[in-house]
């Protein structure tokens, strides 16, 4: 627990710092994330076997951080709102596909899970965030900033919960430590946190009702993301997807619920300046 929280504690640090001291260094920060998820994806769900895939991939891999690299270059000030409003509803929907197949998964054929699919899973969400930045640098960095730590507050209170009063499975075949009680405490941490964040790091930026679906759409986004990884892990019967971060395990394991908040937040969010 104490190497846990220790981890945690530098990597939140690093991730505040590199998020709010300037765009390249968030967009590096993202990159890193990129880059070592899809290792990690590589050494899980790609089949070693085969030499044309893994080359596929590594293409796509390099390719992808090219083209995030890119994006700050090309569209400075002129990315519009609906470059990545398309961007979320795609993400979207295959954050629905994924949360299916955590459920449903004798739906899917292992094919279904390749290289390919962590170019979506991955790969969009990545450049969503790298999109959303650079359509304002100053606002977006504090916005992203909010999504995560309304993340972090969603996970820490769910955990605290679910160790007080936690009794009830939540998913009991995908996570047997979740419980329902932990859940819905996530969701009263994760609303809590949203007006506090829209109150003391946005200057009251959006109204009572957006506050509270964008932590209502948070909680549920991220709760989506940590199950579905631990349905990936217990298909091909593995506890962590790696060991780089003592007491989380790998990039995986510690971001499996930023992938899916980052389409769902820009959703909200655009949705909030549209009407």
């Amino acid at each position: 627990m104490l190497k846990r929280s220790i981890t945690g504690f530098i990597l939140g640090l690093v991730m505040v710092l590199a998020i709010i001291f300037s765009l390249w260094t968030a967009i590096a920060l993202l990159l890193i994330i990129y880059l070592f998820s899809q290792i990690e994806w590589h050494q899980h769900f790609v089949s070693k076997r085969n030499q044309k895939v893994n080359a596929v991939f590594w293409f796509f891999t390099i390719l992808w951080i090219l083209i995030d690299c890119y994006v700050p270059f090309r569209y400075m000030g002129t990315t519009t709102v609906d470059h990545f409003l398309g961007l979320s509803c795609v993400s979207v929907f295959f954050i629905a596909v994924f949360t299916h197949f955590t459920f449903y998964p004798n739906s899917f054929t292992k094919e279904s899970i390749h290289w390919a699919s962590s170019m979506i899973y991955i790969g969009l969400p990545i450049y969503i965030a790298i999109s959303f930045l650079v359509y304002n640098p100053i606002v977006n960095s504090k916005i992203l900033l909010g999504f995560i730590i309304i993340n972090w507050s969603n996970d820490v209170t769910a955990y605290l919960v679910g160790r007080s009063i936690g009794k009830h499975k939540l998913a009991p075949e995908i996570s047997p430590k979740k419980t329902m009680e932990g859940f819905l405490g996530g969701g009263v941490g994760a609303i809590i946190a949203a007006f506090l964040i829209n109150s003391l790091m946005l200057n009251s930026l959006f109204s009572p009702i957006v506050c509270s679906v964008l932590g209502v759409s948070l909680w549920l986004a991220g709760t989506a993301g940590d199950l579905f990884e631990s349905r990936l892990k217990r298909n091909i019967n593995i506890k962590d997807s790696g060991h780089l971060l003592p007491g989380h395990g790998g990039f995986l394991d510690r971001f499996d619920s930023f992938f899916f908040i980052i389409p769902i937040g820009v959703l909200v969010y655009l949705f909030h300046i549209i009407f």
